[in-house]
């Protein structure tokens, strides 16, 4: 028995020793973003879905140039990524409830899981609350990308 002693805390200490050393180490790495309306052009990386620190939740939108000005402009970004963030929502949701109703197929249709999926659309982009304009870029075409989260 004393003999497994110093063997089990070696072995212990070397599998602590390994976990700690991890820490800290990001190793994410992402693509060079561009501009998806001026390909030529380099855009930060959070245009391209790349996360952005301390914003759990996160969708990117887009409005082309319009006469009406940059404030319009931010405006139907915002609203385009506000609708992103609803839907990701909802899908998530729906899948959660798919799992805990029992479906009933008419013409060839899943009824309950559908119907809770529109109702979750539907409500949802509706009842986005409390998100916000992150970050906005007009980009070198003239078009407005807004993160929103």
């Amino acid at each position: 028995m004393k003999n497994m002693i110093i063997p089990t805390m070696v072995i212990l200490a070397s599998a602590l020793t390994g976990c700690a050393s991890q820490q800290g180490q990001t190793q994410i790495s992402y693509n060079p973003c561009n501009f998806p309306d001026a390909p030529e052009k380099e855009a930060p990386g959070w245009i391209c879905e790349q996360p952005v620190e301390d914003v759990w939740v996160q969708a990117v939108g887009y409005s082309p140039k319009k006469a009406a000005g940059p404030g319009f402009m931010k405006d139907i970004a915002a609203q385009e990524a506000r609708n992103r963030l609803a839907q990701n929502f909802a899908q998530q949701i729906a899948s959660e409830y798919a799992r805990y109703t029992t479906d009933k197929t008419s013409n060839g249709e899943n009824v309950n899981t559908d119907s809770i999926q529109q109702t979750m659309l539907s409500e949802l982009a509706m009842n986005v609350v409390f998100s916000r304009i992150y970050r906005s870029q007009t980009s070198p075409s003239g078009g407005m990308y807004v993160l929103v989260g």
